[in-house]
């Protein structure tokens, strides 16, 4: 059996939910953020084995057991590598690449050879009417390169004359480039501005259509394929990742020319959502990614119904939702051209929260002063709020959601779980505290600013200095991808460590027990620093050499260690 490309296996990772299959073979109930349930790896009577949705791995606090869904079908179904992500495959309606890999990988090959014949074709004298769109619209040369913009042609079969000469036909209906008709294959795009969608690795993967002039639809795009889903995929990730981390906030726009218009005016946290009707997998991504997410929908009618339906998907992400509201303009590319980034950050600052958008869609659908009407929208509103994970988050907005409706906080109350007492350090190895650390500090990277007594130096494990070094530099590693690079014995503690706040959800609490572990590697640290000057200030005595350098050297780690003495206890 030969090896599966490693984009096959993240695009099957991208678009498998953990918790869907492990329920499908566990009973899991919901335990704060996090899905618990007995362990299928060892005998236990009470529930040690949780799995969280956000960081997609799983852990066992009585064996041990941790990794992914690959790895969880391997030990539970006894699996290989291949036969799991196969099986997993199969369960996201991907194709699965033969042996070879050769039916899988020409589709890549298919959508980059469209897209490199599409910009060459806007390019020509063909695309001249194409390119003068473009220019109306207000995208400059650059765009169109770092994008890689294109025209297909107006005639039926341009496109694929010339695809022919090196793939099959098949392939290139397979890919979404073509269309069987009783007379043969034709183009599935012509006469349209071309807006080719990467994959997160960069790969193109599928095409966006507006038509050039009058036509209908306006936008086509392509249809589903073994490497293509819509409702898994932004416009366009790819090129908004490192700015969406950076900063942890996401503006989410609808279309191709909001995306670029914004991006094109230096801001570049921004997502397009494809033109379709907002999905979970969409709405994981973001939370992996971002914190905060700003609707900047269409003014009209259709954009207020995307913005709730986003809502309803982003508030069970345990994301920060703000709506932005355009008065005057139809549109972000609208405002971007009127008023350029000061436009776009004036509705940032002035965008509401989604509580006050909600109630307002409210008072559109009911008339709140009848009381079988309010009943239905509080109705509605506890149906959101139960979808907020966060319990302190949850209250906040049970409150004002209650002071918009004027009625009691009761009316949405849930009820509270027990006292949990506060956390401490275990007594566990220098080297499994850092790796706890850094499985802390990724999932909280801005944790990282109240360390500041604390330096990549002061840890033992390459990979945990490796991981904070790049933190500090602004780039932050996904919590699989250090995972991976973990041995065995350490991915449980790292993915324990993913688990070790799931009875205390106070987002401060966590943070206090973070500073606690850094400061207590912090005296690891001075303690190897001490007891190394003194056995060469033993040495060196002994040679009867001066010891005045190590002496003041030693005084200031001494001092040094006084400071932190209580930091974080």
């Amino acid at each position: 059996m030969g090896k599966l490309p490693s984009s096959f296996i993240e695009e099957v990772l991208s678009r498998t939910d953990i918790v869907e299959v492990i329920g499908e073979r566990l009973r899991l109930t919901k335990s704060g953020k996090e899905y618990r349930a007995l362990c299928p790896f060892h005998q236990e009577d009470t529930p040690s084995f949780y799995v969280s949705p956000e960081k997609q791995v799983y852990h066992c606090f009585g064996c041990g057991a941790s990794g992914n869904v690959i790895t969880f079908l391997m030990e539970y179904e006894k699996l290989t590598f291949t036969e799991a992500v196969r099986e997993l495959a199969r369960r996201a309606g991907l194709d699965i690449p033969e042996e070879s890999g050769e039916r899988f990988s020409v589709l890549y090959e298919i959508n980059q050879f469209a897209c490199d014949f599409y910009h060459r074709y806007l390019l020509s004298d063909q695309g001249k009417r194409a390119r003068e769109y473009l220019k109306e619209r207000g995208v400059e040369d650059r765009i169109i390169e770092e994008f890689k913009l294109g025209y297909a042609p107006p005639e039926g079969t341009t496109f694929l004359k010339k695809a022919k000469e090196r793939f099959r036909l098949q392939d290139v209906e397979r890919a979404g480039l073509a269309i069987r008709r009783e007379r043969g294959y034709v183009d599935r795009f012509r006469r349209r501005i071309m807006f080719p969608i990467f994959s997160t690795s960069g790969k193109v993967i599928a095409f966006g259509g507006r038509i050039l002039g009058e036509g209908e639809p306006k936008y086509l795009n392509s249809p589903d394929t073994p490497i293509y889903r819509k409702g898994s995929n932004f416009y366009s990730l790819y090129h908004s990742k490192n700015a969406l981390r950076e900063k942890r906030t996401c503006i989410l726009v609808e279309g191709y020319f909001d995306y670029l218009s914004l991006y094109q005016g230096g801001i570049k946290n921004v997502l397009a959502s494809l033109g379709t009707a907002f999905t979970d997998s969409q709405a994981s991504i973001l939370s992996r990614n971002v914190e905060k997410v700003y609707l900047f929908y269409d003014a009209d009618q259709a954009g207020r119904r995307a913005s709730l339906r986003g809502i309803e998907l982003l508030v069970s992400s345990g994301l920060e939702i703000k709506i932005g509201i355009m008065e005057n303009e139809k549109d972000p590319d609208e405002l971007m051209r009127k008023e350029g980034k000061e436009g776009i950050e004036r509705v940032m600052e002035q965008a509401v929260d989604f509580v006050d958008f909600v109630v307002e869609e409210l008072r559109r659908k009911y008339d709140l002063s009848r009381m079988k009407h309010k009943e239905l929208a509080i109705r509605e509103v506890k149906e959101l709020l139960s979808r907020i994970k966060h319990p302190v988050r949850r209250k906040l907005y049970q409150e004002a959601f209650a002071g918009r409706l004027a009625v009691v906080s009761s009316v949405f109350d849930e009820k509270e779980k027990p006292h949990k007492k506060p956390l401490t350090v275990p007594s566990f190895s220098p080297q499994d505290l850092e790796i706890e650390l850094i499985s802390l500090l990724l999932q909280f990277p801005h944790f990282l600013s109240s360390l500041d007594f604390l330096s990549p130096d002061d840890l033992e494990l390459p990979i945990a200095r490796e991981v904070m070094r790049r933190m500090h530099a602004g780039d932050i590693p996904s919590f699989v991808s250090v995972m991976e690079e973990l041995e065995p014995s350490q991915r449980k503690t790292y993915t324990r460590a993913a688990f070790s706040n799931h009875e205390h959800e106070n987002e401060d609490e966590i943070r206090d027990y973070t500073v606690k572990l850094g400061a207590k590697l912090k005296r690891l640290s001075l303690e190897r620093q001490l007891l190394r000057i003194r056995r060469e200030i033993e040495e060196k005595e002994r040679r009867g050499e001066p010891v005045d350098l190590l002496l003041r050297q030693q005084q200031e780690i001494l001092s040094e260690r006084k400071k932190i003495a209580n930091l974080g206890r």
